[in-house]
């Protein structure tokens, strides 16, 4: 019983997630301001699309998107894969106009499922915060932190609301 319940609980807020974004085209088809569209939303619209990034560093970023949240978005460069925190975007170009399949679960997931993930890989990754960058290994994750082991400064601790990038070279999708 319990099982049903939850399974009509979840179908019904699938249903009011298509309803919300059904409102939304129909809004932006007719040019009416969207309030409920988030950049982050955005983004994840573009997924398979290039898109060109200007930072708080004033660095351009241009790739294919390959996923995103509210909080950053991974992309491949020509360098590699790069995730860069969407608070550290402050331009865009080429982004879709409306999120076509944005869900509440994919605006949840977090920086720290992209870090677990290279944990995981054991990929060497370079991180760019305020006056700092690091490149070294995922030793540690917490819910607003990374260790990174560097071969030639040790462990360092990261804190995540000051990452404007991340670069993951050897990254395989």
């Amino acid at each position: 019983m319990w099982l049903e319940a939850l399974t009509a609980d979840q179908l019904s807020q699938v249903e009011a997630e298509k309803r919300r974004l059904r409102d939304l085209e129909a809004q932006e088809s007719q040019g009416i301001e969207a309030v409920d569209i988030v950049f982050g939303d955005r983004l994840l619209a573009a997924a398979g699309q290039p898109v060109r990034l200007v930072i708080d560093s004033g660095e351009v970023i241009e790739g294919v998107v390959i996923d995103a949240t509210h909080s950053w978005v991974l992309m491949r460069g020509s360098c590699g894969v790069i995730v860069v925190g969407t608070a550290s975007i402050i331009a865009a170009w080429e982004l879709c106009a409306v999120p076509k399949w944005s869900s509440r679960i994919d605006r949840e997931l977090r920086l720290t499922t992209v870090l677990r993930d290279a944990a995981r890989r054991g990929v060497s990754i370079t991180v760019e915060a305020a006056g700092l960058t690091v490149t070294g290994f995922v030793a540690r994750v917490g819910a607003d932190f990374v260790d990174l082991m560097d071969a030639h400064k040790g462990k360092i601790s990261v804190v995540l609301h000051h990452v404007r990038t991340m670069r993951i070279p050897q990254w395989e999708e």
